[in-house]
């Protein structure tokens, strides 16, 4: 519980004037459930996923069958990106690792730059990410020991709504030959607060889905989702809808 309140206070601490403005609360699609992403799959290079209560309940041990073809079909043009920690995320990575990467952005005592803690095929890469020109260091061996064991301390963890973990997670698609330059893509989450904000701050579009199984969140996490973040991101969304802006149809 302590960890989910940091990382609200946190985020509102830094992004504080960025939950001030509508136009960060754009919605291009309003989805049931991801199923519904096969109407935009043309549309989008690349598809990043949130995943507790998008692809499955809240830290489920497994799968959600009904999104498995999707997922399947979505294979090669997709990411899940976490705010979890680092060994809730190894967890991920064994549940949807031969389906996609995973990835989370941290900052190390042994870098003055984010490292990018990605899990390709299974395999662990932490790449060094300079955000002036997006290029990568790939910095494994130094800073990931044989056992996955972290060699350096981590000081800080980036969580969404910081677009500067959308931002690095594209680049490293682009690099690794996965998507073209200057993609078409699509952040995919159940929250305006983390997942849209997010979105909107990387200049992507955004989709939100119908939370699924929320009831299996953590109690304080269905209380901000019911008390704070539907509301305040729903008034948000129609503010900017109602500027002419956009209007996003649902699916």
């Amino acid at each position: 519980m302590r960890d989910h309140f940091h990382t609200a206070k946190t985020a509102l601490q830094e992004r504080f004037g960025d939950y001030l403005k509508a136009k960060n609360y754009k919605v291009d699609h309003r989805l049931k459930d991801v199923n519904k992403l096969y109407l935009l799959e043309k549309r989008y290079d690349l598809f990043l996923l949130d995943r507790d209560c998008t692809l499955h309940g809240y830290h489920a041990a497994a799968r959600e069958p009904a999104f498995e073809l999707t997922l399947e079909h979505l294979k090669g043009k997709s990411d899940l990106v976490s705010n979890s920690s680092y060994d809730e995320v190894r967890r991920i990575r064994d549940i949807f690792g031969d389906l996609m990467p995973v990835s989370m952005m941290v900052r190390m005592e042994a870098s003055d730059h984010p490292i990018l803690l990605r899990f390709v095929g299974g395999k662990l890469n932490a790449m060094e990410y300079h955000d002036d020109d997006g290029s990568f260091l790939h910095r494994t061996a130094e800073l990931v020991g044989p056992d996955e064991r972290l060699l350096s301390p981590v000081i800080h963890k980036f969580k969404k709504p910081n677009p500067e973990i959308l931002t690095a997670v594209i680049q490293a698609n682009v690099l690794e030959g996965r998507v073209r330059h200057d993609p078409r893509v699509l952040m995919v989450g159940d929250r305006y607060l983390t997942d849209i904000v997010a979105g909107n701050l990387a200049d992507v579009d955004t989709a939100l889905v119908r939370p699924f199984r929320p009831l299996t969140d953590k109690l304080e996490l269905i209380a901000v989702r019911y008390a704070l973040d539907l509301p305040l991101g729903t008034v948000m969304r129609n503010i900017h809808a109602l500027s002419g802006s956009s209007y996003a149809l649902p699916y």
